[in-house]
């Protein structure tokens, strides 16, 4: 029953201990995290906690962790800051000014610090009502003392061993009441004369008692040290956040002097902004104005470029076609010439022939006369080929320089051609025709000569000589012969009538001459031999021609 009873005491014994030693251990904990938290708030802080909480005159401080055995200390107000003393002579030194209106902004700043170090001293105040509830529960886990109940009346029994009741579980700590100091308890009976190997076990829970209860001590000395250490720096804050204050409200006033001269500053500083943004606006504007002309003058400069090489590109394609046609026409004007050459030569021959003709047609002057013109105006029209000639090559050359006066030069040529061209058949078919004139006017004066007609009696076949020999002496008469007319037609036997009318065909110019053209002579005679008309009937002077050749060959073959 005893050894029960002991088990019992050092059991409750253990339970106290380790309630005190968790309680202690708590509570070291939080001395410690408030210590380090402490600490860190005052390096982060600095000053302006210590401004924030000089503007918040109405809010106390937190009341330090209570120590052991003592009373916790009632919150205290801060000291009124002193007056700021300046001097007469000091013409640095002023008087604090009364605090200016704070912008919104500044005043939403102070108002956020003030918040803040309200919350931290609720903080701080909780903390300390938390402490002191850990020390009133270890002094009331101290003053408590297990009750010795009268051990019953045990059987002769080996007792059972202390480490097994020392090796039970440990039930759940329960929290000490914290209502007021319980009353001391009830005197106990003197235990029973120890047994064997109960005083090595009783003086065993003393020493750990004594142990405990000296750990107690010293932190409950170091908790005062503490306390004090706490309260020696709350009084050393106190009195630097007095002359912070003091520095905050001479440097309120001068932030405010600052600041009324940094608003002025300011405003000149907008104006000047405002102006020099202003203009740099309007230089902006200008500049991009400048450059939307300069981009739509550069466009426009583009496509005028674009329809420049367009054009010039069109021209020398042009350039191009007409050189080509220039040369194709190059190339048929040297054959041209090839073939006038040849003509020429071929002239030439005629010539020869004329001449002859001539020399045997000398009695009438008018051929030769005829043939004199024609040779001069071949002349002339040899000078004019040649001139066509230079004029062809001088505007072949012309071309390369100038499309216009190329196509000039080149319808002058052509055009000559064209002349030079008609002239030499013209000459061809006169030539022709007078060779048949030369022979039949031979013929005609021979017979004219003789007497008549060489006997015949046949009046058509007479009037149809006549009417030849008429027309002959027509065609000659376009060059003003009129002493051949003269002669002819006395000899002929014109009458009045007929000699009006060839009167009237030369006075009226109608087959007149043209003297400053060398086609008319041809022509003309070419188209007097072949398309002449005989009055009374319709053929033409080459078809009687040649039936009075044939009238007059079958009499002879006859």
């Amino acid at each position: 029953m005893f050894l029960n009873n002991l088990n019992n005491l050092a059991s409750v014994a253990t339970k106290a201990a380790s309630n005190v030693t968790s309680t202690v251990k708590e509570l070291a904990n939080e001395v410690m995290d408030n210590e380090r938290e402490y600490k860190r708030e005052r390096e982060e802080n600095g000053l302006g906690v210590a401004a924030a909480s000089a503007g918040a005159s109405s809010t106390s401080l937190p009341p330090p962790p209570p120590t052991l055995g003592a009373t916790p200390l009632a919150p205290q107000p801060l000291p009124p800051p002193p007056p700021v003393i300046t001097k007469a002579s000091d013409p640095v030194v002023r008087a604090p000014k009364p605090p200016a209106p704070q912008p919104q902004q500044q005043q939403g700043g102070d108002q956020t610090k003030l918040e803040s170090l309200k919350k931290r001293i609720e903080k701080d105040r909780s903390r300390a009502n938390r402490q002191h509830e850990l020390l009133e529960r270890i002094r009331a886990a101290k003053a408590v003392k297990p009750k010795r109940e009268e051990p019953p009346p045990r059987p002769n029994h080996a007792p059972a061993t202390a480490t097994a009741s020392a090796a039970e579980p440990e039930p759940p700590r329960q929290p000490p009441p914290t209502a007021a100091a319980p009353a001391p308890p009830p005197s106990l009976p003197p235990p029973p004369p120890p047994m064997q190997g109960q005083e090595e076990l009783v003086a065993r829970l003393e020493r750990s008692l004594r142990e405990v209860t000296s750990k107690l001590e010293l932190r409950e000395r170091a908790w005062r040290d503490l306390s004090a250490r706490r309260d020696e720096e709350v009084a050393a804050l106190r009195s630097e956040a007095g002359g912070l204050s003091l520095a905050n409200d001479g440097l309120r006033a001068e932030l405010a002097a600052e600041r009324a001269a940094l608003a002025d500053a300011r405003g000149r500083r907008e104006l000047e902004e405002e102006e020099k943004e202003e203009d740099r606006e309007r230089k902006v504007r200008e500049l991009e104005e400048r450059c939307g002309a300069l981009g739509r003058e550069k466009e426009r400069l583009q496509r005028h470029l674009l329809e420049i090489e367009q054009d010039q590109d069109d021209r020398a394609a042009h350039y191009e076609t007409e050189l080509l046609a220039m040369q194709s026409r190059e190339k048929e004007t040297n054959a041209a010439l090839e073939e006038s050459m040849a003509l020429r030569a071929e002239l030439d021959s005629k010539g020869y022939e004329v001449l002859n003709l001539q020399a045997a047609l000398a009695q009438l002057t008018a051929d030769s006369e005829l043939c004199a013109k024609l040779r001069l105006e071949n002349r002339a029209l040899e000078r004019a080929e040649a001139n066509a000639t230079e004029g062809a090559r001088a505007a072949g050359e012309e071309a390369k320089k100038a499309g216009e006066a190329a196509r000039a030069a080149e319808a002058e040529r052509d055009g000559a051609l064209r002349d030079r061209e008609r002239m030499f058949r013209e000459n061809i078919s006169l030539k022709q025709e007078n060779v048949r004139l030369g022979s039949a006017l031979a013929e005609a004066a021979e017979r004219i000569k003789a007497g008549g007609a060489g006997g015949r009696d046949d009046q058509d076949n007479q009037m149809v000589d006549r009417r030849i020999v008429y027309k002959l002496l027509t065609t000659y008469l376009q060059r003003r012969r009129w002493e051949v007319m003269e002669t002819m037609g006395g000899i002929l036997g014109f009458t009045d009538e007929e000699k009006r009318r060839v009167h009237e065909l030369a006075t009226k110019g109608i087959i007149g001459t043209v003297a400053g053209v060398a086609t008319a002579p041809l022509s003309m005679a070419g188209s007097a031999i072949g398309q002449a008309k005989v009055d009374g009937t319709d053929s033409s002077l080459g078809e009687l021609w040649i039936q009075f050749l044939s009238d007059e060959g079958s009499p002879a073959e006859g």
